[in-house]
Protein backbone atom coordinates (compact mmCIF):
# COMPACT_ATOMS: atom_id res chain seq x y z
CA UNK A 1 0.00 0.00 0.00
CA UNK A 2 2.93 2.14 0.83
CA UNK A 3 3.93 2.06 -2.53
CA UNK A 4 1.02 2.89 -4.25
CA UNK A 5 0.85 5.98 -2.23
CA UNK A 6 4.25 7.04 -3.49
CA UNK A 7 3.32 6.63 -7.14
CA UNK A 8 -0.19 9.01 -6.28
CA UNK A 9 2.42 11.12 -5.09
CA UNK A 10 4.63 11.16 -7.78
CA UNK A 11 2.05 11.62 -9.95
CA UNK A 12 0.90 14.51 -8.24
CA UNK A 13 3.89 16.39 -7.90
CA UNK A 14 5.01 15.57 -11.43
CA UNK A 15 1.85 16.47 -13.32
CA UNK A 16 -0.25 19.00 -11.11
CA UNK A 17 1.07 22.69 -11.24
CA UNK A 18 -0.76 25.88 -9.55
CA UNK A 19 -1.88 28.83 -11.89
CA UNK A 20 -1.65 31.63 -8.98
CA UNK A 21 0.45 32.61 -5.99
CA UNK A 22 -3.31 32.83 -4.27
CA UNK A 23 -6.19 30.84 -3.02
CA UNK A 24 -9.86 31.22 -2.59
CA UNK A 25 -10.47 30.81 1.27
CA UNK A 26 -14.42 30.21 2.28
CA UNK A 27 -14.76 29.71 6.28
CA UNK A 28 -17.96 29.46 8.57
CA UNK A 29 -17.92 28.71 12.21
CA UNK A 30 -20.09 29.42 15.03
CA UNK A 31 -23.58 27.72 15.73
CA UNK A 32 -26.94 28.65 16.40
CA UNK A 33 -27.99 31.75 15.33
CA UNK A 34 -24.24 32.98 15.51
CA UNK A 35 -22.88 31.12 12.36
CA UNK A 36 -20.45 33.27 10.04
CA UNK A 37 -18.33 33.45 7.21
CA UNK A 38 -16.11 34.96 5.62
CA UNK A 39 -14.12 34.82 2.17
CA UNK A 40 -10.99 35.98 1.53
CA UNK A 41 -7.89 35.43 -0.40
CA UNK A 42 -5.05 33.99 1.10
CA UNK A 43 -1.18 33.20 -0.04
CA UNK A 44 -0.23 29.65 -0.98
CA UNK A 45 2.75 28.97 1.23
CA UNK A 46 0.47 30.09 3.88
CA UNK A 47 -2.45 27.45 3.59
CA UNK A 48 -0.40 24.28 5.47
CA UNK A 49 -0.51 26.54 8.25
CA UNK A 50 -4.15 27.40 7.77
CA UNK A 51 -5.36 24.12 7.68
CA UNK A 52 -3.07 22.92 10.25
CA UNK A 53 -4.29 25.30 12.96
CA UNK A 54 -7.67 24.27 14.99
CA UNK A 55 -9.35 26.74 17.27
CA UNK A 56 -10.76 24.19 19.52
CA UNK A 57 -14.65 24.97 18.12
CA UNK A 58 -16.14 23.33 14.78
CA UNK A 59 -15.12 24.93 11.80
CA UNK A 60 -15.46 24.49 8.01
CA UNK A 61 -12.98 25.19 5.71
CA UNK A 62 -12.95 25.51 1.60
CA UNK A 63 -9.59 26.19 0.11
CA UNK A 64 -9.83 26.69 -3.72
CA UNK A 65 -6.57 25.80 -5.47
CA UNK A 66 -6.27 26.96 -9.64
CA UNK A 67 -4.29 24.33 -11.04
CA UNK A 68 -2.93 23.00 -14.28
CA UNK A 69 -3.07 19.34 -14.94
CA UNK A 70 -0.87 17.35 -17.08
CA UNK A 71 -1.45 14.06 -18.49
CA UNK A 72 2.25 13.56 -19.37
CA UNK A 73 4.84 13.68 -16.10
CA UNK A 74 6.99 16.73 -16.33
CA UNK A 75 10.75 16.26 -16.05
CA UNK A 76 11.32 17.69 -12.69
CA UNK A 77 8.59 17.88 -9.40
CA UNK A 78 6.14 21.00 -8.80
CA UNK A 79 7.21 21.72 -5.43
CA UNK A 80 4.17 24.27 -5.21
CA UNK A 81 1.97 21.40 -3.73
CA UNK A 82 4.30 18.83 -2.47
CA UNK A 83 2.57 19.95 1.11
CA UNK A 84 -0.55 18.44 -0.19
CA UNK A 85 -0.13 14.58 0.94
CA UNK A 86 0.96 15.13 3.84
CA UNK A 87 -2.24 17.47 4.90
CA UNK A 88 -4.53 14.95 3.35
CA UNK A 89 -2.31 12.09 5.78
CA UNK A 90 -3.36 14.29 8.56
CA UNK A 91 -7.02 15.38 8.05
CA UNK A 92 -7.33 11.58 7.68
CA UNK A 93 -8.14 11.46 3.52
CA UNK A 94 -6.47 8.60 1.95
CA UNK A 95 -3.50 10.19 0.20
CA UNK A 96 -3.87 7.60 -2.89
CA UNK A 97 -6.94 9.74 -3.93
CA UNK A 98 -4.82 12.35 -5.46
CA UNK A 99 -3.14 10.02 -8.04
CA UNK A 100 -6.66 10.38 -9.78
CA UNK A 101 -6.47 14.38 -10.04
CA UNK A 102 -4.13 13.19 -12.93
CA UNK A 103 -6.03 10.60 -14.70
CA UNK A 104 -8.85 12.64 -15.56
CA UNK A 105 -11.54 10.30 -13.90
CA UNK A 106 -15.07 11.69 -12.66
CA UNK A 107 -16.39 9.64 -9.51
CA UNK A 108 -17.67 9.93 -6.52
CA UNK A 109 -16.61 7.84 -2.93
CA UNK A 110 -17.46 8.46 0.60
CA UNK A 111 -15.34 6.75 2.84
CA UNK A 112 -15.50 6.77 6.73
CA UNK A 113 -12.19 5.25 8.77
CA UNK A 114 -11.23 4.97 12.29
CA UNK A 115 -8.08 6.63 13.33
CA UNK A 116 -6.33 6.60 16.42
CA UNK A 117 -5.26 10.42 16.58
CA UNK A 118 -7.95 11.96 14.92
CA UNK A 119 -11.18 9.84 15.68
CA UNK A 120 -14.03 8.52 13.10
CA UNK A 121 -13.35 10.75 9.58
CA UNK A 122 -15.56 10.57 6.70
CA UNK A 123 -13.65 11.70 3.51
CA UNK A 124 -15.26 11.89 0.69
CA UNK A 125 -14.05 12.32 -3.33
CA UNK A 126 -15.80 13.63 -6.09
CA UNK A 127 -14.94 14.39 -10.00
CA UNK A 128 -11.11 13.82 -8.70
CA UNK A 129 -10.64 17.01 -8.20
CA UNK A 130 -11.52 17.52 -4.32
CA UNK A 131 -11.07 15.59 -1.61
CA UNK A 132 -13.51 17.24 1.28
CA UNK A 133 -13.31 15.42 4.64
CA UNK A 134 -15.75 15.77 8.08
CA UNK A 135 -13.82 14.85 11.96
CA UNK A 136 -16.97 13.51 13.86
CA UNK A 137 -15.20 14.51 17.17
CA UNK A 138 -14.51 18.15 16.39
CA UNK A 139 -17.16 18.27 13.37
CA UNK A 140 -14.90 20.01 11.51
CA UNK A 141 -14.91 20.15 7.15
CA UNK A 142 -11.97 20.29 5.69
CA UNK A 143 -12.46 20.75 1.47
CA UNK A 144 -9.38 21.03 -0.74
CA UNK A 145 -10.95 21.70 -4.55
CA UNK A 146 -8.82 21.77 -7.33
CA UNK A 147 -10.15 23.63 -9.93
CA UNK A 148 -9.13 23.94 -13.53
CA UNK A 149 -11.23 27.20 -15.03
CA UNK A 150 -9.63 29.99 -15.85
CA UNK A 151 -8.92 33.22 -13.65
CA UNK A 152 -12.06 35.02 -13.26
CA UNK A 153 -14.49 31.75 -14.62
CA UNK A 154 -14.28 29.37 -10.94
CA UNK A 155 -17.63 28.51 -11.78
CA UNK A 156 -17.16 25.21 -9.22
CA UNK A 157 -15.97 27.41 -6.29
CA UNK A 158 -18.81 30.19 -6.91
CA UNK A 159 -21.47 27.35 -6.92
CA UNK A 160 -20.37 26.23 -3.75
CA UNK A 161 -19.52 29.00 -2.02
CA UNK A 162 -22.95 30.12 -2.95
CA UNK A 163 -24.77 26.80 -0.99
CA UNK A 164 -22.35 27.81 1.60
CA UNK A 165 -23.48 31.18 2.11
CA UNK A 166 -27.41 30.00 1.80
CA UNK A 167 -26.89 27.18 4.01
CA UNK A 168 -24.08 27.69 6.29
CA UNK A 169 -26.11 26.67 9.13
CA UNK A 170 -25.75 23.05 8.73
CA UNK A 171 -22.43 22.29 8.44
CA UNK A 172 -21.40 20.76 11.82
CA UNK A 173 -24.11 17.89 10.56
CA UNK A 174 -22.25 14.99 9.09
CA UNK A 175 -24.90 15.12 6.06
CA UNK A 176 -24.11 18.80 5.46
CA UNK A 177 -20.56 17.35 3.40
CA UNK A 178 -22.42 15.16 0.78
CA UNK A 179 -25.54 17.57 0.45
CA UNK A 180 -22.95 20.18 -0.29
CA UNK A 181 -21.37 17.89 -3.33
CA UNK A 182 -24.79 16.81 -4.65
CA UNK A 183 -26.18 20.71 -4.64
CA UNK A 184 -23.04 21.14 -6.64
CA UNK A 185 -23.62 18.33 -9.42
CA UNK A 186 -26.96 18.95 -9.58
CA UNK A 187 -26.16 22.33 -10.43
CA UNK A 188 -24.08 21.63 -12.88
CA UNK A 189 -26.48 19.27 -14.89
CA UNK A 190 -29.24 21.80 -14.57
CA UNK A 191 -26.96 24.90 -15.62
CA UNK A 192 -25.20 22.38 -18.26
CA UNK A 193 -28.65 21.50 -19.25
CA UNK A 194 -30.31 24.60 -19.33
CA UNK A 195 -27.77 26.84 -21.34
CA UNK A 196 -25.73 24.17 -24.00
CA UNK A 197 -28.28 21.49 -24.73
CA UNK A 198 -31.67 23.15 -24.33
CA UNK A 199 -31.92 26.75 -25.85
CA UNK A 200 -28.73 26.54 -27.45
CA UNK A 201 -30.25 23.99 -29.73
CA UNK A 202 -32.37 26.57 -30.99
CA UNK A 203 -29.26 28.29 -32.49
CA UNK A 204 -28.18 25.53 -34.34
CA UNK A 205 -27.94 25.30 -37.75
CA UNK A 206 -29.45 22.05 -38.88
CA UNK A 207 -26.88 21.36 -41.61
CA UNK A 208 -23.84 22.08 -39.29
CA UNK A 209 -23.10 18.21 -38.68
CA UNK A 210 -20.53 19.89 -36.16
CA UNK A 211 -22.20 21.55 -33.97
CA UNK A 212 -24.39 18.87 -33.26
CA UNK A 213 -21.51 16.28 -32.75
CA UNK A 214 -20.23 19.22 -29.94
CA UNK A 215 -23.92 19.43 -28.58
CA UNK A 216 -24.19 15.35 -28.53
CA UNK A 217 -20.78 15.48 -26.61
CA UNK A 218 -22.20 17.88 -23.87
CA UNK A 219 -25.44 15.79 -23.66
CA UNK A 220 -23.38 12.70 -22.60
CA UNK A 221 -21.18 14.74 -19.61
CA UNK A 222 -24.31 16.07 -18.81
CA UNK A 223 -25.72 12.47 -18.46
CA UNK A 224 -22.72 11.04 -16.93
CA UNK A 225 -23.19 13.93 -14.12
CA UNK A 226 -26.35 12.91 -13.48
CA UNK A 227 -25.63 9.37 -13.01
CA UNK A 228 -23.08 10.43 -10.12
CA UNK A 229 -25.63 13.28 -8.83
CA UNK A 230 -28.30 10.17 -8.56
CA UNK A 231 -25.37 8.30 -6.80
CA UNK A 232 -24.66 10.71 -4.37
CA UNK A 233 -28.53 10.94 -3.08
CA UNK A 234 -28.40 7.33 -2.90
CA UNK A 235 -25.78 7.86 0.04
CA UNK A 236 -27.25 10.90 1.38
CA UNK A 237 -30.31 9.22 2.04
CA UNK A 238 -28.79 6.20 3.45
CA UNK A 239 -26.98 8.43 5.80
CA UNK A 240 -29.71 10.11 7.24
CA UNK A 241 -31.50 6.58 7.55
CA UNK A 242 -28.53 5.10 9.20
CA UNK A 243 -28.46 8.19 11.57
CA UNK A 244 -31.59 8.59 12.50
CA UNK A 245 -31.84 4.73 13.51
CA UNK A 246 -28.96 4.73 15.29
CA UNK A 247 -30.07 7.83 17.30
CA UNK A 248 -26.84 9.97 16.89
CA UNK A 249 -28.49 12.83 15.96
CA UNK A 250 -30.89 13.38 19.54
CA UNK A 251 -30.49 17.44 20.35
CA UNK A 252 -33.22 19.64 19.13
CA UNK A 253 -30.57 22.01 16.57
CA UNK A 254 -29.57 18.25 15.71
CA UNK A 255 -32.85 16.74 14.62
CA UNK A 256 -33.76 20.30 13.17
CA UNK A 257 -30.43 20.24 10.82
CA UNK A 258 -31.33 16.83 9.64
CA UNK A 259 -34.92 17.79 8.87
CA UNK A 260 -33.55 20.48 7.00
CA UNK A 261 -31.29 18.90 5.00
CA UNK A 262 -34.01 15.75 4.40
CA UNK A 263 -36.37 18.37 2.94
CA UNK A 264 -33.31 19.81 0.77
CA UNK A 265 -32.83 16.26 -0.57
CA UNK A 266 -36.39 15.68 -1.01
CA UNK A 267 -35.84 18.56 -3.38
CA UNK A 268 -33.10 17.75 -5.13
CA UNK A 269 -33.97 14.27 -6.19
CA UNK A 270 -37.13 16.01 -7.99
CA UNK A 271 -34.94 17.33 -10.09
CA UNK A 272 -32.80 14.24 -11.17
CA UNK A 273 -35.04 11.72 -12.75
CA UNK A 274 -36.61 14.80 -15.35
CA UNK A 275 -33.45 16.09 -16.17
CA UNK A 276 -32.23 12.32 -16.79
CA UNK A 277 -35.47 12.00 -19.05
CA UNK A 278 -35.13 15.50 -20.55
CA UNK A 279 -31.09 14.56 -21.67
CA UNK A 280 -32.15 10.97 -23.20
CA UNK A 281 -34.97 13.41 -25.09
CA UNK A 282 -32.57 15.60 -26.29
CA UNK A 283 -30.09 12.84 -27.13
CA UNK A 284 -32.54 11.04 -29.43
CA UNK A 285 -33.30 14.64 -30.84
CA UNK A 286 -29.46 14.79 -31.54
CA UNK A 287 -29.74 12.04 -32.98
CA UNK A 288 -32.54 12.30 -35.29
CA UNK A 289 -30.81 15.27 -36.64
CA UNK A 290 -27.28 14.21 -37.27
CA UNK A 291 -29.13 11.27 -39.28
CA UNK A 292 -31.34 13.49 -41.13
CA UNK A 293 -28.18 15.63 -42.03
CA UNK A 294 -25.94 12.69 -43.00
CA UNK A 295 -28.77 11.21 -45.01
CA UNK A 296 -29.36 15.18 -46.64
CA UNK A 297 -24.99 14.76 -47.40
CA UNK A 298 -25.29 11.10 -48.98
CA UNK A 299 -28.28 12.74 -51.26
CA UNK A 300 -26.45 15.84 -52.52
CA UNK A 301 -23.01 13.38 -52.75
CA UNK A 302 -25.44 11.32 -55.01
CA UNK A 303 -26.64 14.12 -56.96
CA UNK A 304 -23.06 15.52 -57.53
CA UNK A 305 -22.46 12.18 -58.92
CA UNK A 306 -24.79 11.35 -61.09
CA UNK A 307 -23.85 15.55 -62.46
CA UNK A 308 -20.13 14.43 -62.32
CA UNK A 309 -21.07 11.38 -64.37
CA UNK A 310 -23.14 13.26 -67.01
CA UNK A 311 -20.20 15.48 -67.71
CA UNK A 312 -17.99 12.31 -68.01
CA UNK A 313 -20.37 10.93 -71.02
CA UNK A 314 -20.10 14.33 -72.50
CA UNK A 315 -16.71 14.49 -71.83
CA UNK A 316 -16.50 11.33 -72.99
CA UNK A 317 -18.65 11.99 -76.52
CA UNK A 318 -16.23 14.86 -77.10
CA UNK A 319 -13.43 13.53 -77.03
CA UNK A 320 -14.55 10.46 -79.16
CA UNK A 321 -15.69 13.35 -81.79
CA UNK A 322 -12.59 15.00 -81.98
CA UNK A 323 -10.40 11.04 -82.19
CA UNK A 324 -12.90 10.72 -85.33
CA UNK A 325 -11.56 14.25 -86.65
CA UNK A 326 -7.88 13.08 -86.33
CA UNK A 327 -8.32 10.02 -88.15
CA UNK A 328 -10.15 11.84 -90.68
CA UNK A 329 -7.01 14.05 -91.05
CA UNK A 330 -4.80 11.26 -90.75
CA UNK A 331 -6.38 9.37 -93.19
CA UNK A 332 -6.75 12.96 -95.89
CA UNK A 333 -2.84 13.52 -95.15
CA UNK A 334 -2.06 9.48 -96.21
CA UNK A 335 -4.72 9.72 -99.28
CA UNK A 336 -2.34 12.95 -100.65
CA UNK A 337 1.05 12.87 -99.08
CA UNK A 338 2.36 10.38 -101.47
CA UNK A 339 0.63 12.27 -104.69
CA UNK A 340 2.66 15.54 -103.02
CA UNK A 341 5.72 13.78 -102.47
CA UNK A 342 5.92 12.74 -106.08
CA UNK A 343 4.61 16.16 -107.23
CA UNK A 344 7.97 17.45 -105.06
CA UNK A 345 10.02 14.91 -106.42
CA UNK A 346 9.53 15.34 -110.11
CA UNK A 347 9.84 19.31 -109.54
CA UNK A 348 13.28 18.97 -108.13
CA UNK A 349 15.75 21.14 -110.82
CA UNK A 350 17.97 18.29 -110.68
CA UNK A 351 16.19 15.92 -112.74
CA UNK A 352 16.45 16.54 -116.35
CA UNK A 353 13.09 15.27 -117.97
CA UNK A 354 14.10 16.80 -121.57
CA UNK A 355 17.51 15.19 -122.01
CA UNK A 356 17.92 11.42 -121.99
CA UNK A 357 19.59 11.36 -118.69
CA UNK A 358 17.15 12.28 -116.52
CA UNK A 359 19.09 12.03 -113.18
CA UNK A 360 22.08 15.08 -113.40
CA UNK A 361 24.93 15.10 -112.11
CA UNK A 362 24.49 17.32 -109.07
CA UNK A 363 21.44 14.70 -107.83
CA UNK A 364 23.74 13.41 -104.64
CA UNK A 365 22.76 16.54 -103.24
CA UNK A 366 19.00 15.95 -102.37
CA UNK A 367 20.23 12.88 -100.94
CA UNK A 368 22.92 14.60 -98.93
CA UNK A 369 20.60 16.68 -97.14
CA UNK A 370 17.66 14.78 -97.48
CA UNK A 371 18.81 11.22 -95.31
CA UNK A 372 21.02 13.32 -92.48
CA UNK A 373 18.02 15.66 -91.96
CA UNK A 374 15.60 12.29 -91.24
CA UNK A 375 18.11 11.15 -88.98
CA UNK A 376 18.98 13.94 -87.12
CA UNK A 377 14.71 14.41 -86.62
CA UNK A 378 14.13 10.70 -85.51
CA UNK A 379 17.09 10.98 -83.29
CA UNK A 380 15.84 14.07 -81.32
CA UNK A 381 12.63 12.58 -81.36
CA UNK A 382 13.70 9.39 -79.76
CA UNK A 383 16.17 11.71 -77.43
CA UNK A 384 12.89 13.90 -76.32
CA UNK A 385 10.18 11.45 -75.75
CA UNK A 386 11.86 8.18 -75.25
CA UNK A 387 14.77 8.96 -73.32
CA UNK A 388 13.80 7.14 -69.60
CA UNK A 389 13.47 3.73 -71.90
CA UNK A 390 16.50 4.55 -73.35
CA UNK A 391 18.43 5.22 -70.27
CA UNK A 392 16.83 2.37 -68.66
CA UNK A 393 18.15 -0.05 -71.59
CA UNK A 394 21.72 2.15 -70.58
CA UNK A 395 21.91 0.29 -67.39
CA UNK A 396 20.80 -2.95 -67.72
CA UNK A 397 23.59 -3.11 -70.66
CA UNK A 398 25.96 -1.79 -67.96
CA UNK A 399 24.89 -3.81 -65.53
CA UNK A 400 25.67 -6.67 -68.07
CA UNK A 401 28.72 -5.71 -69.39
CA UNK A 402 30.01 -6.02 -65.53
CA UNK A 403 28.88 -9.10 -64.77
CA UNK A 404 30.43 -10.50 -67.68
CA UNK A 405 33.65 -8.69 -66.35
CA UNK A 406 33.10 -9.89 -62.91
CA UNK A 407 32.38 -13.60 -64.03
CA UNK A 408 35.61 -13.37 -65.56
Amino acid sequence: MDHLRQQARSLFLHRVKIRSDECQVFEIWGSGGTVIHSERAMPTNEVPAYLKHYSGMPVFKLVQFPVRIFYKSHRLPYQELAWVPDILTDLGIEPYMIGLLTRGLTMFEAVEKESCELGKVLSIFMNGIDSPSYNFATKSTTCLLFTLEEKGSNTQYECMAKFLRQSGSLYQSSCFLPLLVLTDHVSLVLDGFGTFFGYDLQHVKETNLHDWETSRTKLRWAKHYNHLARDIAGYLRKKLDEDATAGTSTSPQDIAIHAEIRGALDVLELTINPAARGIEWHLQRNEDHMGQISRKMMRQDTMASIKLSGASIELTKRATFDSSSMKVIAVMTMVFLPGMFFASLFSVPLLHWDYEGVVGDNFWVYWAFTIPSTVLIVILWLVITQRKQMRGLFDVGKYCVHEIVYSR
